[in-house]
């Protein structure tokens, strides 16, 4: 059997033997205790599970493939975050290389004729680019030169250099706002992965809920018409009872048995609906992996109890304007256009930068004899490697350049475009979340004032079930005393079922309008205790 066939048996197992209250329980715990082989195949010859709300909102959590790729979209934006800031980690460098060379000379007073050179170099740096747009350098160079010429001073020579660039921008990407856009707009769309993966588990949640429900009404709607069918045959033997006893005509027998064949008929379309039910809330929960999971009954084992208490409208719509996920999605995408049109206009400014550079040099060699005038000279720079440091820390020996450098595209339609479009696109963004503000509102609305209506129905329909089942006993009094026709009897037995099941479905729909009030205010998840 495989792990995830085995940790679905399972989870259905614990199901099954300890149903759960809060999503706050170790479920991990369960799964991997000691629980054979063979209770996993008691439990696929079960006939039913009973299983609660909570648990199949759970198992749903656990189960579903589209919130395991939202989660995996979440962990993505956490990625694009990182590649963001990435663009200011340093950069290191190290080179290695040797150089060597020989050519002819034209110089007649070129000693030899055939110069020969040899180079070796080994350099280091570090770049790196700051969030405040400052680029620097730190660049250690170190180079050994041998050759034959006879000119040499040095022969071979060590220079050492240690140079510290600066280029800082003034106008054109200054500040740290500007260029830490890309990081900003990343972790806003990492938020946004946030309240979609929220709203998607919300939408699974409410799917699965309804479809619960929706199986709750259907098993009982499957009693509503067994208690009918029951009620028309007792009706059909007291009708044959009469018959052989000569009050009753046989034309009623033949009514009364056309009406338990119809109510045998809602009965196996009953069946049907709850088979159908099952498979809905079965498939919502994705336990298909293995065809035996058909066959396991699912057994609703709460009751769509009425629920009255429903805050004030004006809480409810402050309450959907600052929770729901798609208006904070929007919010986040207006702040996003804010900082690209933020930096859009920056690029239009011209490019002034401040560019510096301050270095340390070093020189050391083997110091050859150079003929000048009537006798010759020593360079003063004798010495190995180790010298040339000692010259560079010395600082004896140093340079420096500091300046301005502008630069400006002529015309600049490129920039002047993007922050045209930037700005465009900043008025859409804002004129989307003022249109979902107001959809919202009206969603809200109609939601809110469904729960009324359902409970108004619900109270209805709870009065005309109670008149009906008076209205029956009334009239089958009546019949057993010869005031009263089979056909009145039936037609008030098939009024009481309807009355059942109108008053089921009004508890579902009012019980499914508070679920949905949930859901278009953005408070789902919170009022079933689950914590992202």
């Amino acid at each position: 059997m495989s792990n995830r066939r085995r940790l679905l048996l399972l989870f259905l197992l614990v199901l099954v033997c300890r149903p759960f209250e809060s999503f706050s329980v170790g479920l991990d715990s369960a799964l991997h205790s000691d629980i054979t082989d063979q209770q996993l195949q008691d439990l696929l010859q079960h006939n039913e599970v009973r299983i609660p709300l909570s648990a199949s909102l759970q198992l749903a959590l656990r189960n579903n493939f589209q919130i395991a790729i939202q989660r995996m979209q979440t962990e993505i934006s956490d990625q694009q975050v990182v590649r963001e800031e990435s663009a200011f980690d340093p950069t290191a460098s190290v080179t290695v290389a040797k150089d060597r060379s020989v050519r002819q000379t034209g110089s007649a007073l070129a000693l030899p004729p055939e110069n020969e050179a040899e180079e070796i170099q080994w350099d280091a740096g570090i770049a790196n680019r700051w969030r405040t747009g400052t680029e620097t350098e730190l660049l250690f160079t170190n180079r050994r030169d041998e050759t034959n010429s006879a000119f040499a001073g040095l022969n071979p020579s060590y220079t050492s250099d240690l140079i510290l660039s600066l280029t800082q921008p003034l106008l054109k990407d200054f500040g740290l706002g500007i260029n830490t856009t890309g990081i900003r707009i990343a972790a806003n769309n990492r938020e946004i992965s946030d309240y979609q993966f929220k709203e998607a588990v919300m939408e699974i949640l409410f799917d699965v809920e309804s479809n619960y429900w929706e199986l709750v009404y259907a098993r009982e709607e499957l009693l509503v018409k067994q208690e009918s069918l029951r009620l028309a045959e007792d009706f059909l033997e007291i009708t044959r009872r009469k018959v052989e006893v000569g009050v009753l005509p046989e034309v009623d027998i033949l009514q009364a048995e056309a009406e338990r064949a119809a109510r045998e008929e809602g009965v196996i379309t009953a069946e049907d609906a709850v088979r159908d039910a099952e498979d809905l809330l079965r498939k919502a929960l994705n336990l298909t992996a293995d065809p035996r999971y058909w066959e396991v009954r699912l057994i609703p084992s709460d009751d769509p109890a009425m629920e009255t208490q429903v805050a004030p409208l004006e809480d409810v719509l402050r309450t959907a304007l600052t929770r729901r996920p798609d208006l904070n999605q929007a919010r986040i995408d207006l702040e996003n256009k804010h900082i690209q049109l933020k930096y859009a206009r920056n690029q239009i400014l011209p490019r002034l930068d401040l560019v510096g550079s301050l270095g340390l040099s070093g020189l050391a060699g083997n110091s050859q004899p150079v003929a000048q005038g009537p006798g010759v000279v020593f360079s003063p720079f004798d010495g190995n490697y180790s010298e040339a440091l000692e010259e560079l820390r010395s600082k004896d020996h140093y340079d420096y350049s500091i300046g301005l450098q502008l630069a400006y595209p002529l015309g600049n339609r490129a920039a002047r475009s993007e922050k045209v479009m930037a700005d465009l696109e900043t008025q859409q963004a804002l004129f989307s979340l003022r249109d979902l503000e107001n959809e919202a509102i009206a969603v809200v609305r109609e939601a809110y004032r469904q729960i009324e209506t359902n409970r108004k129905r619900t109270a209805a329909a709870t009065a005309a079930r109670k008149l009906a089942e008076e209205r029956l006993r009334t009239e089958t009094r009546r019949f057993e005393v010869g005031l009263a026709t089979s056909y009145n009897v039936l037609e008030f037995q098939e009024k009481l079922a309807v009355a059942k099941s109108n008053e089921l479905r009004a508890r579902v729909d009012h019980r499914e309008s508070l679920m949905n009030l949930e859901r278009v205010q953005g408070t789902l998840l919170e009022s079933k205790g689950i914590v992202l």
